[in-house]
């Protein structure tokens, strides 16, 4: 049969039918869709407010001050991250979306950015379309990926630049250019989140096994070149700052690296009974066994396809600080690993239909209703196996109010305590306090930075008697006891509660 475009315009149908990227574009915009509106459903209700999230959000609002942070920035992380978010949330909290509040409205951002990296995961996967379906519904129905990707962190916002990589690097296209901005999306990545740079080896090894490729040089040397310059900018900008190497009265970009590699608390070894890391793995099995299980099954049998080992070179890059290390392992750890745990699902149910297949005989040339009937019937069987496991902790994230205490305790220090006095807030409520109180960094105060910022100093001198009020919620009393925070902890056992919202309490210092 002719192909519609070449009839005569009379001839030609009134709805031609979709070519193959058409469809699979329009499958991969509904993914994204779905994505959207299950991350959107009581967003500012589920999970609680984290620590991170508002570390971010108020970095990224500093941004329209012309500051990386509204306190001392000390290269806790390269700013590529929360400077990308400031735009999108400052939209989003100009018409009150979600929920009205500043850490609200980056959560927004941050399930943009999953239902844009759902997408580009679905563009990604070159594999027979049910079973791509398959492995996006599996990210997108996760409880484990929908607790943590609808959270404001730096790894969430990293996963659109490290999957357009991806596709970029398998482009159709006989160009050196893709594979060029492959290299700047990753290191784009990296500069919101140094995770990703584990990422490296699997990009090279997906580069090399192209198909029909004869730039194999230029295409490596353009990756790894404007890859290496993106990457530059962010020891250019400490250099320029004066802060690339350690300094006894100034911050400095080796001094971060020192402590985020060298000095900072370890979650213990993953064979230490009890060991933080123990339970943070044994958690993410817990959150979800089907995504984790599935997908380090069908890495493995992508092995047999040339074009997709590199699936598991990712993952077992990915798995190794989590096997061989004993440093810090922060809980958002995972989230870059479960799209590509996502892929490595659909790559062996494509691998197990293709098996079937011919089992089956139901290679026969031509279209084959019955062939596409068992392939969807395969899907949903699929996921009705999940679905028991999966529904009690969708319903509770689509339904539960967690943050209830905290959203109490927020309103009642803006509208209660008195402007001109100094308030101690955790980070998770400091940008919608100080909005209301001139957003000054010194009046409300975090509570770590009175301890932690040598400006405090500055600002108040005579120490936590300078703090009329402290708020105190379970992750205020962690931190203090887990960072030493002694004048902060001065500051809260010289106080007397004054109101109390569950776990959380406003509290007078009386000291």
């Amino acid at each position: 049969m002719a192909h519609a475009a070449l009839l005569p315009p009379a001839q030609r149908p009134l709805f031609p039918r979709p070519g193959r990227h058409q469809l699979d574009a329009g499958i991969g915009l509904a993914l994204a869709l779905l994505a959207l509106a299950l991350g959107w459903v009581n967003l500012a209700g589920s999970p609680v407010m984290a620590e991170d999230e508002g570390t971010y959000t108020a970095q990224a609002f500093a941004a329209f001050d012309g500051r990386l942070a509204p306190y001392t920035y000390w290269y806790d992380h390269p700013p590529v991250g929360w400077l990308s978010m400031a735009l999108p949330a400052w939209l989003l909290h100009a018409v009150g979306l979600p929920d009205g509040s500043y850490i609200g409205a980056a959560r927004g951002v941050a399930v943009i950015a999953t239902a844009l990296s759902v997408f580009l995961l679905s563009r990604r996967l070159h594999l027979r379309r049910g079973a791509a379906v398959l492995g996006c519904l599996l990210l997108v129905l996760s409880p484990l990926a929908g607790g943590l990707m609808r959270q404001a962190y730096l790894d969430v916002i990293a996963l659109p630049w490290l999957l357009g990589a991806f596709v970029l690097l398998f482009s159709p296209r006989r160009a050196l250019w893709p594979h060029v901005l492959a290299g700047v999306c990753f290191a784009l990545a990296v500069l919101t989140k140094e995770t990703t740079a584990l990422a490296g080896p699997a990009l090279l090894v997906a580069l090399v096994h192209r198909k029909r490729w004869s730039t194999r040089t230029f295409s490596v040397v353009g990756f790894l070149a404007s890859g290496a310059l993106a990457l530059s900018f962010y020891p250019l900008m400490a250099m320029l700052r004066g802060e690339l190497f350690h300094s006894p009265d100034k911050v400095s970009l080796q001094d971060a690296l020192a402590y985020q590699f060298l000095t900072r608390s370890g979650s213990g070894g993953l064979f230490e009974t009890g060991s933080a890391r123990q339970q943070l793995l044994g958690s993410w099995w817990a959150g979800d066994p089907w995504l984790l299980g599935l997908g380090l099954f069908g890495a493995l049998v992508a092995l047999t396809r040339r074009g997709r080992r590199w699936i598991l070179v990712y993952l077992l890059c990915a798995a190794a600080p989590l096997l061989l290390g004993s440093g810090y392992l922060p809980a958002m750890y995972i989230v870059a690993s479960l799209p590509f745990l996502a892929l490595g699902a659909a790559a062996g149910a494509d691998a197990a239909w293709g098996v079937a297949r011919r089992h089956l005989a139901l290679d026969s040339a031509g279209r084959n209703p019955s062939r596409r009937a068992l392939g969807f019937l395969a899907c949903l069987a699929s996921l009705s196996l999940t679905a028991p496991s999966w529904a009690p902790g969708l319903a509770q994230r689509l339904g539960e109010d967690a943050n209830a205490d905290w959203r109490q305790a927020m309103a009642y220090v803006q509208e209660r305590v008195p402007e001109g006095d100094t308030v101690l807030v955790p980070y998770s409520m400091w940008q919608d306090v100080a909005a209301t109180r001139g957003r000054d960094p010194w009046r409300v105060i975090v509570t770590e930075k009175l301890d932690l910022d040598s400006a405090f100093a500055e600002h108040h001198p005579d120490g936590w008697r300078s703090v009329d009020w402290v708020v105190v919620g379970p992750i205020v009393t962690q931190n203090i006891e887990n960072l030493g925070l002694s004048g902060a902890g001065a500051a809260v056992e010289h106080s007397e509660a004054v109101a109390s919202f569950g776990a959380w309490s406003v509290r007078k210092v009386t000291g």
